[in-house]
């Protein structure tokens, strides 16, 4: 019996060695053996994805960005566009070597523009110093208009003070305006080479319906004097090299 225990240690023995010597294989494995890649690859593929998803939503917003600039820069363009020659058509006033005054309207456009109305004043001055108008009031003035069936490409009108007459106080006799009456312009309405019609006035520049007259209205009827006689016509000299 003595003998047989002893085989049945050995035995045991030895089994406890074959474990021990397994388990020190399965230690031994190399390390990225151990490591569970499927798993790691699942959450590599995960990451990915949310980058992918990240940088086309980087991508969108940006492209979306660029849309909104393009779109405001080619509505601004656009509006440019419909402005580019009602830009071009002006008037001013100015005094010659004699100190006569003249009024200028002028279209510095390649293009022609129609149904031209033009609106200018004298202002009264008064004889007696007692006479000039509070602060905030302005000087009464005569209204001058001038119809006329177009402006050429590249020219300029010019009226001049003695073109323009006004009723005495009596109302009988037409008289010229003293020099030192200020002309100004009030407004000049046009039809450009679209079929827009456009309000200028003062530094003003605007789409305008052309049934609207209360802007050259806007005074008494017996305010209004009379232009006599055809405006010279010039080149400007914006058009000199054209």
């Amino acid at each position: 019996m003595g003998s047989s225990l002893s085989r049945r240690e050995r035995r045991a023995r030895a089994a406890r060695k074959a474990q021990r010597r397994a388990g020190q294989q399965r230690k031994s494995r190399r390390w990225w053996r151990r490591i569970p890649w499927k798993k790691w690859g699942t959450a590599a593929g995960v990451l990915g994805a949310i980058g992918t998803l990240a940088f086309t939503g980087v991508a969108t917003y940006y492209q979306a960005s660029v849309s909104k600039d393009q779109l405001k820069q080619s509505k601004a363009d656009t509006k440019r566009a419909i402005r580019n020659q009602g830009m071009h058509i002006t008037y001013w006033t100015d005094r010659g070597p004699d100190g006569s005054q003249n009024f200028h309207v002028m279209n510095s456009s390649p293009d022609p523009v129609i149904n031209v109305i033009v609106s200018f004043a004298v202002a009264i001055v008064p004889e007696k110093p007692d006479s000039q108008p509070r602060k905030g009031e302005s000087l009464p003035a005569f209204m001058f208009e001038a119809d006329l069936p177009g402006l050429a490409p590249c020219s300029a009108l010019v009226f001049t003070a003695g073109m323009l007459t006004y009723r005495d106080a009596h109302g009988r006799n037409r008289v010229r305006p003293p020099d030192n009456w200020p002309l100004f312009g009030r407004g000049i309405q046009f039809t450009d080479s679209a079929g827009q019609t456009w309000l200028r006035s003062g530094g003003d520049l605007s789409l305008h319906d052309p049934r609207d007259a209360e802007w050259r209205q806007s005074v008494p009827p017996d305010s209004f004097g009379e232009v006599k006689g055809v405006p010279k016509q010039e080149r400007p000299a914006s058009c000199s090299s054209s």
